[in-house]
């Protein structure tokens, strides 16, 4: 009796702490898809461009412009010829529309949920980290607009903390428990890697944009293919 109601109390502390965390998650986790949505945008704008030459144009001539988008536009530009057979594009877009919109559905309906949680971080982060399209944007962005290097360790951030969330998830699904308990160094492990994975990934972003600044401010002054970080 006392182990029955030791673990209904830790069952209803837990409801009460997710319960009180959900307007904190909720603006993580919006951060979280926003950042999931800009990566597959790039590159479905990189796949449009290379499918259509009025497109190509159109945004070639917005990476010529002096806006505050330009650099994203110029990214799209040189990444187009990068850009899949349209009909792997289709089904890199099917399968990440999919994984989206169960991964917001998921959290919209059971924000107090601890499985529903995960598999939303899980399925959003899978969306944008599992998307071949996505990924041209990282081949040019250091070349034409470091000042967008943040893409890079975002892409590696939601690789990290999605391969951990869906570990997590499928461990302690359907009831939030680790079930055999023995498993849980499991998800230990998980969080581990996650952490060294972003960890490193910062590091390596560092030194990857001082590199690019010194090589921008002590070789090419073109600023149309080149522009130093600030």
């Amino acid at each position: 009796m006392p182990e029955k109601r030791r673990r209904t109390r830790s069952v209803v502390a837990l409801r009460w702490t997710l319960a009180r965390s959900v307007p904190a998650f909720y603006v993580v986790f919006s951060l979280y898809t926003a950042a999931a949505a800009f990566l597959l945008l790039l590159g479905l704008g990189s796949a449009l461009a290379a499918a259509s030459p009025a497109i190509f144009e159109v945004f070639q001539d917005a990476a010529g412009g002096g806006s505050r988008f330009a650099p994203m536009w110029r990214v799209i530009v040189q990444s187009a010829p990068l850009s899949e057979a349209p009909g792997q594009v289709l089904l890199d877009y099917f399968l990440s529309g999919v994984n989206l919109g169960l991964g917001v559905f998921l959290v919209w309906r059971r924000p107090q949920d601890g499985v529903a949680r995960l598999l939303g971080l899980a399925m959003v982060g899978t969306a944008a980290a599992f998307n071949l399209q996505a990924h041209t944007a990282f081949a040019t962005v250091d070349t034409v607009a470091p000042e967008l290097h943040a893409i890079v360790p975002i892409h590696w951030v939601l690789h990290a903390v999605s391969g951990a969330a869906y570990l997590h998830a499928l461990l302690v699904f359907p009831n939030g428990r680790v079930v055999p308990a023995r498993l849980v160094w499991l998800v230990r492990l998980a969080y581990f890697f996650m952490a060294e994975e972003i960890l490193l990934t910062f590091i390596t972003a560092r030194l990857a944009y001082w590199r690019s600044r010194s090589n921008c401010c002590s070789g090419s002054r073109d600023s149309t293919r080149m522009r130093c970080p600030n």
